[in-house]
């Protein structure tokens, strides 16, 4: 029986270096949930997340939330990195007027 194994979990230190990388983009704590959102995270992969939480603590919920799901979020953590290693975007986030 042939069967492909999905890690559903990201290594600690990848977990870790994701998050300070998205905490140190994304400076309004809406920025980054609508980022996921462009992730194609579903509102059940964001529930827990909220502007009253820490950008830190809202990462942990999204990343455990897909961590959850069936197929282990693997489209969208894909994407979530996709998206960092081609990001070109480091002022607008933080500078806009």
């Amino acid at each position: 029986m042939n069967t492909i194994a999905i890690h559903k979990k990201f290594p600690a230190d990848l977990r870790n270096a994701l998050k300070d990388c998205l905490c140190s983009l994304f400076f309004r704590k809406k920025d980054l949930i609508s980022y996921f959102k462009n992730l194609n995270c579903t509102s059940s992969d964001l529930r827990g997340t909220s502007n009253d939480l820490t950008k830190s603590d809202n990462v942990d919920i999204a990343l455990t939330n897909l961590e959850e799901r069936e197929d282990g979020g693997l489209l969208q953590k894909r994407n979530l990195i996709d998206s960092l290693i081609n990001w070109s975007d480091y002022g607008s986030y933080w500078f806009k007027n």
